[in-house]
This record gives structure tokens, sequence and C-alpha cells, in this order.
């Protein structure tokens, strides 16, 4: 498998041709790409590698490969360097991006604009769309009498303000006879594509797919990796590795958890992307809701994020002039219904109520850590931390859904 049919989760080691700026000829080396892990190792005379050693970084390198990919790495940094006799090192580097290329082709991080990008992420299968493929079979022994593949778009939409950006989805699908005995494999895969009107640095472009990412994992509440990723020029689609995201575990797909955010993005994806990408108002609390999906955390800490959450949903969306702590969190709390509050507590084991003992611990608890006072000062409660963190967690999450839904949002900000 070459590296142009790759996802971000396989494995390839391979034999390549290394192009540095400053010397004439190639030098043979081996690159291997892991499960979001990029390496380039090579041996040289040592003589020819002093700015290398002075440097310890590379921004961009082109390579070829044994079997004729054209591949530019980008941001590489010396993992070790060893002299041995007679003045030969030995050299490897670890790289953040890996992207195919044309032969004449090189992508220059600070120079290559961008207009777009295409992404597959984690369990997009599901969300997105059924399988593009349909077949009919016979009656009479119930074998397959025809199969048909629809690939139209079912999402697509434009964003025209300012104009900004186009937002629709694709899909790709291939049938493989599988084995010896003919078995017939049918696959397919959905992507997202983002147009953008204004270009922009690469840089730039993996900042908004990193965005995009996170709005998803947001809407389906799980850890997901991005599988296949292609930005686009005026002059190729470039399929990109990178080593972004090593470590991350996906989430264990979970049932009601596909079935709320496909529920979301059939009924509500226009208006989620746009209220998403003409204001920068959710782009803070973004951040930190869906970091602490993705980082080890302890539970104080756990607390405390969303508390600041809280916080900054009252200032960007409640009133602006309150500062008090306590009014935040009654505003907050009856925002929610009885039956939301009931529905969560049945859903964790809970009995938490969101009454004035509740705002008054959760006052004293950011002020202790705020502060940084004294032990005895620590409030104590009778509830599980964790459990109010993961309490307060999904009401943040209920609020952030019915901001990003409503049609009259940017009316309102």
């Amino acid at each position: 498998m070459k590296f142009k049919d790759m996802k971000m989760t396989d494995y390839k080691s391979i034999n390549v041709l290394i192009y540095f700026k400053d010397i004439t000829e190639p030098i043979g080396g081996s690159l291997v790409y892991d499960n979001n892990s990029i390496t380039l190792s090579f041996v040289s005379e040592e003589i020819s590698f002093k700015n290398l050693d002075q440097k310890q970084s590379i921004e961009s390198l082109c390579i070829l490969t044994h079997e004729g990919e054209h591949i530019t790495l980008i941001n590489g940094i010396i993992l070790t360097h060893k002299t041995h006799t007679a003045n030969i090192s030995a050299y490897k580097y670890h790289f953040q991006y890996l992207i195919i290329t044309k032969s004449n082709y090189q992508v220059c991080p600070r120079e290559t604009m961008f207009s777009g990008f295409k992404l597959n992420c984690t369990y997009f299968k599901e969300i997105l769309k059924r399988s593009p493929f349909s077949i009919g079979f016979r009656d009479e022994d119930g074998f397959p009498k025809f199969i048909e593949t629809n690939l139209t778009s079912t999402l697509g939409f434009s964003i025209i303000q300012n104009p900004r950006i186009q937002v629709t989805d694709s899909f790709t699908a291939k049938s493989t006879l599988f084995n010896e005995e003919g078995d017939l494999v049918l696959k397919s895969t959905s992507y997202i594509n983002i147009k953008y009107f204004s270009e922009l640095k690469f840089k730039d472009m993996v900042e908004e797919v990193n965005n995009l990412k996170n709005l998803f994992s947001f809407l389906m509440d799980m850890r997901i990796l991005v599988e296949e990723l292609f930005l686009k020029n005026n002059e190729e689609q470039f399929k990109v590795l990178w080593s972004n995201e090593s470590g991350i575990r996906v989430s264990k797909k979970r049932a009601s958890l596909i079935a709320e955010a496909k529920d979301l993005i059939q009924n509500s994806l226009p208006t989620i992307i746009t209220n998403y990408y003409k204001t920068d108002i959710f782009q803070d609390i973004f951040e930190t809701y869906v970091n602490n999906m993705y980082k080890t955390i302890y539970v104080e800490d756990f607390l405390l994020s969303q508390i600041t959450l809280i916080e900054g949903l009252d200032t960007r969306f409640r009133d602006r002039d309150g500062r008090d702590l306590k009014k935040r969190l009654e505003k907050f709390f009856d925002y929610f219904s009885k039956g939301e509050i009931e529905k969560i507590n049945n859903q964790f084991g809970s009995k938490i109520q969101l009454n004035q003992d509740l705002i008054n611990y959760l006052h004293k608890f950011r002020n202790y850590h705020s502060h940084l006072y004294e032990l005895k000062r620590k409030p104590e409660t009778q509830l599980d931390i964790y459990t109010i963190s993961i309490f307060l967690r999904e009401l943040i999450k209920i609020y952030m859904i019915s901001k990003l839904t409503n049609q009259n949002l940017l009316k309102s900000i």
C-alpha cells in the first residue's frame, strides 16, 4: 500500500532518497510512518552535515520513495545523532507532517497557500449517511441481483457571509474481489469538504482542520481521530499524514451518542456550522470543553474547568455586566427544566439538586483554588466531586447545543 492510500492509523516502512537543499546528491535513508508517528533515518559523512548539527531542526524536506512517491516532510526535529568511526554519522528525525505531492511540486509551509480541505474522522460513516450501496436480491435464492451506488452529497450547503466558506459532504466507494474464492467486498468512506474563498497558509489551514474536528468531537461527545486528510489548492489535492494525534485513544462507540449526533447533523448542521464559523464567541469555550475530553486531568481541576466554562457562557450569552459567581450559577441553573435535570441524574445514577447549597459549595470551591487559601478553608461536600463535574459538564453541553442550533443566535450577539 502506498502512502496515498494510507490512513492516519496505518503503518509503512520504506527506503527513500532524501534531497537536502544544500547538498547536490540525494542521500539514501529510511522513512517510517507508524500510527501518527513520522521518523526519517539516514547515514552520512559527518563533514557534510555540520549545518544540521547546529540547526537541529528542518522546516521542510523533499524525499522520493522507492515506489516513486514524491513527499514533502514538514517540521522535523532531531531525535538522535551518533557519530561513528571515520566520521560516519547516523541521524534520526521526527517530523510532524508528511505530504504526498506531484513530482515537480514542493509544499513550502510559509509560502504555499491552500483553498480548502477534505477529511474523514472516526465514526463519520455512522453519523453522516447510511451506506451508499443499494443491493437488490432475487426472491428465489436470496443472492444479490444487482448492486447500485449513490455517491450524491446529502448535506451540501454554502455559508455566504463575507463570503467565507462552503461546506459539502462527499463519498468514495469501491468493490474488491477479496480473495481466491472471489468474495466481493464493498467499502465506502464519508468526507466533509471545506472550501475557503480566501486562501490560507499551511499552519492556518491545519488549525481550521482541528477546529472542525473539535466541533464533530463535541457533537458526538467522544474522542475521535482524523483518519484521512487532504489539503487543496488550485494546483492539486495533497494527501496529508501527521503525528499530531499520537497517543489519543478513540472513545468506544456508543450507540446512544452516535444516534444523538446523527440527529443533530441531519436536522441542524447548516445552522450549527453557520453559528460556529460566523462568530468567534464559541472559540475558547470549545477549546476548554474538548481538551478536557482528550487530556488527563485531576478531578478537582476538572470541576474547576466546568465552573470556568459556566462563567464564560454567562459572560458571552447572558449578562455581560454581572460578575458575581453565585449570580452566574443561579442564572445558569435556572436555564434547565426539571425534566432535563432528572434525565441527567438518571443517566449518572446521581441525586444532584441545583440548589443554593450546591451554588455555595461551587463558589467556595472556586475561591479556595483561585486564591490558594490555607487547607483548613477548603470547602467540604457530601457529594462526589467527579459526579458534580460530569453533571455540570452535561448541563454545559445541553446549553452549548441550544446555542449552536439557534437560528437567531447571530441576531442576539
